[in-house]
């Protein structure tokens, strides 16, 4: 992973604008898993996340869901630069669990270009589950270069770099309680000069 140095994280913290506030985060990932839960009907679902994204907005809703669903993770990659996936995605970790037969929820933090969806559906679907149900915290359309429908959304969001609530940028911000938007300036102008292949997480 590329890393950036103190002076320029500094800088970018100090001019994140704040997109959605952690109580709206709050508010709505309670009223998700309300929703979820209705529809369940006392099954207990297995809930698939990617790594490492989701992983804030996964523990946050699934603690609010009864029965208690059971949790596997994968680990995807692609490799593109700076704040610009590529369209080549590797799985580096498969799901543990097996899932045929049963009711699997899909939790992502962001869905715009459609791309780690597409592969964490078709990785589900492939296993025969009974049912499959999709949330994200985020959508973001204007990226979009697959055909994903969320069942479930969160927020939309507008076509900005966001980190914070699990999300980063070169590793940093995941831990911020705020979903935040980067400075204009940091979303072009990746350190270290872009260099080709870096391996960063999908979107």
């Amino acid at each position: 992973m590329v890393t950036i140095g103190e002076e320029r994280a500094a800088a970018i913290e100090r001019e994140l604008e704040v997109l959605i506030p952690a109580s709206e985060i709050a508010r709505r990932v309670g009223e998700l898993a309300a929703e979820i839960q209705s529809s369940l009907a006392g099954e207990r679902v297995v809930a698939v996340s990617a790594l490492i994204g989701g992983f804030v907005f996964l523990s946050d809703l699934i603690r609010q869901i009864r029965p208690a669903p059971t949790v596997d993770l994968a680990h995807l990659r692609s490799y593109g630069t700076g704040t610009r996936s590529s369209d080549h995605i590797t799985l580096l970790r498969p799901l543990d669990q097996p899932i045929r037969g049963r009711h699997v929820l899909i939790v992502e933090d962001i869905v715009d270009t459609g791309q780690t969806a597409r592969f964490l559906i078709d990785m589900v679907r492939a296993e025969s589950p009974a049912a499959m149900t999709f949330v994200t915290l985020l959508n973001k359309p204007a990226r979009r270069k697959v055909h994903i429908e969320p069942d479930l959304v969160g927020f939309e969001v507008t076509n900005r770099f966001v980190v914070g609530y699990g999300l980063d940028y070169a590793g940093l911000f995941r831990s911020l309680p705020d979903v935040c938007a980067l400075p204009r300036w940091a979303e072009d102008a990746w350190p270290d000069g872009s260099p080709p292949g870096e391996a960063r997480a999908p979107r």
